[in-house]
Formats: C-alpha cells, structure tokens, sequence
C-alpha cells in the first residue's frame, strides 16, 4: 500500500500533462518543499520500472505474479509483459490474488511460477489439455512451455 501510495504521489505531484518529470511540486499538492519546473526524463524509466515490478518480478529464478499489489486496488491485468527468456505474460488479479495467467513462449522453455492464484488447485490448459495440479499456496510450480498455456486458480 505504501508503495501505491507513493506512486500515485509522483504521478500526481510531479509528471506534467506532457508526461515529463518535473523536480519541484509544481502543482503545490504539499509533497515537497520545492516548486519549480525543470525536468528529467530519468525518473518516468523508473517510474515505469516500478510499476513493472509490482506487477511482476522474474529476477529470483522464478515469475512472481502480482507481488507488490495492493488489495485496494481491486481488479488489476496486464497483458503481454516480457519474462525471462522472452516469455510473454498476461495476468488478471482481483485483490492482490492472482485469478489467471497466460504464459506464451515461441521455443521451449521450462519456467517456474509462484503460486500467488489464492488457492492450492490449479488448473492448467496446454494444447487443449487440462491438467490439475495442486501446490501450496506461496510455493513454486514447473511448467513447460511451447505455444500458449494457461493457469487459472480453482
């Protein structure tokens, strides 16, 4: 929540409508003492960065879907965000759980999830198969891919 928080502040407080960083408060919404409006395009790459982050991180050896979402934000997805090994990733959440994902890789490739999905009964969709797989929730799980697969909670 507090990194929310903070997000919504810089984008509030300091991105003109132009989409430029601006160093100073310029709309004098109290989050900074300083008012002026030069600017930098440095900080909107980690502003998006950011946002990047908390709807996924693959840096640990494994994808971990929605680990920095808030559970205010209610319903939140993003489609086609690029994963290790090229893989494209789309997801749809609710709460900060993660309801379903769909992973898509043009060559094949083993990856490990987190099993962020709010329950231990996974249904998984490969060339038109279903597959139910259990894991504990937090745990990680394989999946092999080539083409699109899809995981959706129980």
């Amino acid at each position: 929540n507090s990194a929310y928080e903070r997000l919504r502040q810089f984008a509030l407080g300091f991105v003109a409508d132009n989409g430029f960083h601006l160093n100073g408060d310029f709309k004098k919404y109290g989050f900074s003492q300083w008012h002026y409006r030069p600017f930098t395009l440095e900080s909107l790459y980690g502003y998006a960065d950011a946002i990047h982050e908390r709807l996924m991180q693959d840096h640990m050896g494994f994808i971990d879907l929605l680990p920095a979402v808030s559970q205010l934000l209610g319903k939140v997805s993003f489609k086609k965000m690029r994963s290790v090994g090229g893989v494209m990733v789309s997801c749809n959440g609710e709460n900060g759980r993660v309801l379903d994902a769909t992973f898509n890789s043009k060559k094949p490739i083993k990856i490990k999830v987190k099993n962020n999905f709010n329950s231990e009964n996974l249904t998984v969709v490969s060339n038109g198969e279903e597959k139910q797989i259990q894991v504990e929730k937090g745990d990680l799980f394989e999946l092999d891919l080539l083409g699109l697969v899809k995981v959706k909670a129980n």
